[in-house]
């Protein structure tokens, strides 16, 4: 079954769309596999709180212990979860103190 029969010319010709989507699909299944599988460290909360920037939007900082392996550079991101307050994975910016 394909979404694109009106537009092929010899309506028993198989369409080539899956090979558009094979490969960004294996490389991001592969990637979401490879970040839950290698990527899970434990950290402590040291500080937590609200800051407001000059434009008037509001972030929440967070100040962690980094693990002993963690290798990060600043402008990165992280997925974070809290399970003390759900079980939702949420991506923060990485910002090192200098």
């Amino acid at each position: 079954h394909t979404l694109d029969f009106k537009g092929r010319a010899d309506i028993n010709s198989r369409s080539q769309t899956f090979r558009w989507f094979t490969i960004p699909l294996l490389y991001y299944f592969c990637d979401r596999a490879a970040m839950h599988i290698n990527h899970k460290y434990t950290s402590r909360v040291e500080d937590c709180r609200l800051a407001e920037a000059t434009n008037g939007s509001k972030m929440i900082v967070l100040k962690l212990r980094r693990p002993s392996l963690f290798q990060f550079e600043p402008g990165q991101y992280a997925y974070i979860k809290c399970t003390d307050l759900d079980q939702t994975w949420h991506p923060f910016s990485i910002a090192s103190d200098p």
